[in-house]
């Protein structure tokens, strides 16, 4: 279970929660009591990185080809720039290096594309 900032739970696979390098470390080293507090992602944010990691999960029953997941990735990045700079951080202070490098790289093309408003 993860909890999140505004104290919402969400049940996850542990197999989706290593995705997060912080979370599994707190696994390996048994550091968890069955609720994992994720205290600087609010529950909306949150939702979004385990949508995010469960599409990116590997199963073997439902393989995905990297066609469908980056058409899935460019899908899922279609949010304002408030959501975007939230979903980085939680991405950062997660560790899931995969996220990451998606919001920057959509960052990125948004200035490159002068969609990217800095006010």
């Amino acid at each position: 279970m993860l909890k999140s900032s505004d104290g919402k739970m969400f049940e996850i696979e542990e197999e989706t929660a290593r995705q997060c390098q912080t979370i599994a470390h707190m696994i390996e080293a048994e550091c968890t009591d069955n609720v994992i507090p994720v205290s600087n992602v609010t529950s909306e944010i949150l939702e979004m990185v385990i949508e995010y990691c469960n599409k990116h999960h590997v199963d073997a029953a439902n393989p995905c080809s990297d066609e469908d997941l980056k058409k899935w990735d460019k899908e899922f990045m279609e949010k304002d720039q408030y959501t975007i700079f939230h979903l980085m951080n939680a991405a950062y202070d997660l560790h899931i290096k995969s996220l990451l490098a998606l919001a920057y790289q959509t960052v990125a093309d948004m200035v490159n594309d002068n969609k990217w408003a800095f006010e």
